[in-house]
């Protein structure tokens, strides 16, 4: 982008518990995960993925 067409900042917060569970229940509603996968363990992770990272 060229310099001064956004003339705004959004600021996006990173995703909490409550969020990432949605995210990931949207993107696996319709496939069959294997037994071993637990998104639990995705959601609880202390790690810094926004929801595009997701």
């Amino acid at each position: 982008l060229s310099p001064g067409r956004i003339d705004r900042k959004i600021e996006f917060p990173m995703p909490d518990e409550k969020t990432k569970r949605r995210i990931f229940n949207i993107h696996t509603q319709r496939m069959t995960l294997a037994e071993d996968v637990n998104l639990e363990e995705f959601i609880m992770a202390k790690d810094d993925l926004s929801g595009a990272d997701i």
